[in-house]
């Protein structure tokens, strides 16, 4: 439900706050954020010795105060883009620069579980295999952001292609 509102409001050109929590694990601290000031918060652990596990606890109290929990992945790699997709409200994926990455990392987290044949055709095609499974694939990502992060020069050229792609929903441009 609230990455629905949140896509909502980026559909309709709302503007949206959101925080960055990189060191801090503590559920206690989201009781200090005031009330509808943000409608995201983005968990990393990059450059600290936390894995996303332990961001868990402040995921469920964000959750609870009616704030999306987005984490960033360590990678791109499929695997790791779709585990915080089943885990968080959604993800950001980093460094992402070129169409295919963006592509296949967007892939992973908005058609999982599909792979292999069955995702490359419908990358291809835009069609799945029955009704059924593009039921279920739509059902699932209404819950679920991607975002990749553009950090370079190649990604800011390559901004507007990785844009067009299918599941994009917004992207964090910046390190």
């Amino acid at each position: 439900m609230l990455v629905k509102k949140l896509k909502d409001k980026l559909i309709k050109g709302e503007t949206v706050y959101g925080s960055l929590f990189q060191y801090s694990v503590v559920p206690a601290m989201v009781e200090s954020i005031p009330e509808n000031s943000l409608d995201f918060v983005i968990v990393t652990p990059e450059h600290t010795t936390l894995d996303l596990a332990e961001f868990l606890p402040l995921r469920y109290a964000l959750n609870s105060k009616g704030i999306a929990c987005l984490a960033r992945t360590h990678s791109r790699e499929a695997a790791d883009v779709a585990r915080v997709c089943d885990t968080f409200d959604g993800v950001v994926v980093p460094y992402v620069e070129e169409y295919e990455q963006a592509q296949q990392t967007a892939a992973a987290a908005v058609y999982r579980p599909l792979k292999g044949i069955v995702l490359d055709e419908v990358l291809k095609t835009g069609i799945f295999v029955n009704q059924k499974t593009a039921d279920y694939i739509e059902k699932r990502n209404e819950n679920t952001l991607f975002i990749p992060m553009i950090e370079s020069v190649p990604g800011i050229q390559n901004l507007e292609k990785i844009c067009s792609i299918p599941g994009v929903h917004a992207v964090f441009v910046g390190p």
